[in-house]
């Protein structure tokens, strides 16, 4: 399971690099990772805030593709 966040590139913490948008999300929710098992196995995936709210085709094109490149060739959970 993929877990989605939503960062937002004004935010006061400097962003850009996983490690500052995972200190951002800790200056708001201090220990948040710990509660999500998705975050603790880094399957934690953070989509900028302008391309996963858009009305416009172009922008979820866009969304699709960063996700699809972050889960792409990764070994995929077998189904029960």
């Amino acid at each position: 399971m993929r877990i989605f966040g939503f960062c937002h590139p004004g935010a006061v913490i400097p962003v850009g690099k996983p490690q500052d948008e995972i200190a951002a999300m800790d200056a708001v929710l201090p220990g948040w990772c710990e509660f999500l098992t998705a975050c603790q196995r880094g399957h934690y995936v953070l989509i900028s805030r302008e391309e996963a709210i858009s009305n416009s085709f172009a922008s979820l094109s866009l969304m699709v593709a960063q996700i699809q490149s972050h889960i792409a060739g990764r070994h995929l959970p077998e189904g029960k």
